[in-house]
């Protein structure tokens, strides 16, 4: 999503609050990795998830049960989002979120490649613009941190 608040609608602001969430979910995780083992983390994590999930899938009363076909694709998914936790918690426990974090936002222009490899869709002379400002601010925090001084 560019700025443009002549698109604002509740797609928009729900990509948002869920941004949002996203930075409050790692802040906390960041607090919680200095005293909590990461099995823990991850554990109450993924239930977190499987009750907001449960019931916003049951939310208009249907729910749709995987298939055969579904049912692998969804244990991969569920199987790589608990890697993809596992990795930002280690991360977060290891080094500092200003480090962490925009090193994991490389992932959009990522998303943004893969989709134009394999879903054909446009990339615009924007996407480059973002990717590149990412790229750069990865840098900037990269340098700073390498020279801050360390406490031994």
């Amino acid at each position: 999503m560019r700025p443009d608040f002549a698109a604002l609608n509740v797609g928009v602001l729900a990509a948002a609050g869920a941004a949002i969430c996203f930075a409050t979910t790692n802040i906390a995780t960041k607090r919680l990795a200095r005293d909590v083992t990461i099995l823990s983390i991850l554990f109450w994590l993924t239930v977190m998830q499987f009750i907001f999930g449960a019931v916003l899938a049951a939310w208009d009363g249907q729910i749709t049960w995987p298939t055969a076909t579904t049912g692998p694709w969804l244990f991969l998914i569920g199987v790589t989002g608990v890697l993809a936790h596992l990795c930002l918690t280690s991360a977060l426990r290891l080094a500092p979120a200003t480090f962490v974090m925009p090193i994991d936002f490389t992932r959009l222009p990522l998303m943004a490649l893969a989709g134009a490899l394999l879903y054909n869709e446009q990339l615009e002379a924007l996407l480059f613009v973002g990717a590149a400002l990412i790229v750069l601010a990865n840098w900037i925090n990269i340098r700073s941190e390498t020279r801050k001084p360390h406490n031994p």
